[in-house]
């Protein structure tokens, strides 16, 4: 088995912020979207929280190698002061064509903040932030201006962030009569969970083509044991795009 997640198919993810010149960011994000889509931002730093509206925001750029299709955008903007940025929440804005049913995105910006257990950025992603950098530098693109929503208050739990994760893993058992038919294939199932971490609602996301191996799917996801994402102390509900293989 193998298990993975995936941005929501209606979802903004932000997948990095790097500093540019002072009080300057550049930022990529991605959709399952060309757009264009109203995106909605919001910055946090130690004690501010600040509003960025990206209008009729496209993406443009194809991502290789997804299972999804996905498309990529480089977003520069700027905030008032010189607090640095900490984390950042983003989400299709209201008028998005699909509905209220999208997940917000959460980046931990801040590497020092990086939730307990993540690994520290591969090589890839160094390079990434490079090449997001290089083209802040190419200094050809709109910047826009981040406005100030507020003081906020900053966080006072010990662990302010935590990545959501998976505390038990349930079995998929091979269904016997797929292996008598000798049928095999790949299913993504989403499973919705609450504050809690329990499951809600489940659906197919992607099917195998058999029935007989979503449902399996299905029953190992609703039994796996899920911990929330924990976002500037608040624990959330959220989605899990759980994977199945089953190989013949």
């Amino acid at each position: 088995m193998r298990y993975s997640a995936l941005p929501n198919l209606c979802s903004v993810r932000v997948v990095r912020v790097v500093p540019g010149a002072p009080r300057t960011y550049a930022m990529e994000a991605r959709a399952t979207v060309v757009g264009p889509v109203d995106v909605a931002v919001t910055l946090y730093t130690h004690a501010h929280a600040y509003d960025l509206l990206l209008p009729a925001q496209r993406f443009d750029e194809r991502v290789p190698a997804q299972a999804i299709p996905l498309f990529a955008a480089r977003v520069f903007f700027t905030v008032p002061d010189d607090d640095a940025l900490e984390a950042l929440t983003a989400n299709i804005a209201t008028t998005n064509p699909y509905g209220p049913s999208c997940n917000v995105s959460h980046l931990v910006v801040s590497d020092a903040l990086a939730p307990a257990g993540t690994a520290a950025p591969s090589a890839a992603e160094l390079d990434a932030r490079q090449a997001l950098a290089r083209s802040f530098d190419g200094g050809v693109n709109t910047i826009t201006a981040a406005t100030l929503r507020d003081a906020e208050p900053a966080p006072s739990c010990e662990h302010p962030y935590r990545n959501l994760q998976i505390v038990r893993k349930a079995a998929s058992p091979y269904p016997a009569v797929a292996l008598q038919r000798e049928l095999g294939g790949t299913v993504i199932i989403e499973v919705n969970y609450d504050a809690q971490g329990r499951v809600v609602a489940t659906r197919v996301r992607s099917g195998s083509g058999w029935p007989v191996l979503d449902a399996a799917a299905i029953s190992a996801a609703e039994k796996t044991a899920y911990q929330p994402e924990i976002f500037r102390c608040e624990s959330l509900p959220g989605y899990y795009l759980y994977t199945v293989e089953f190989m013949r």
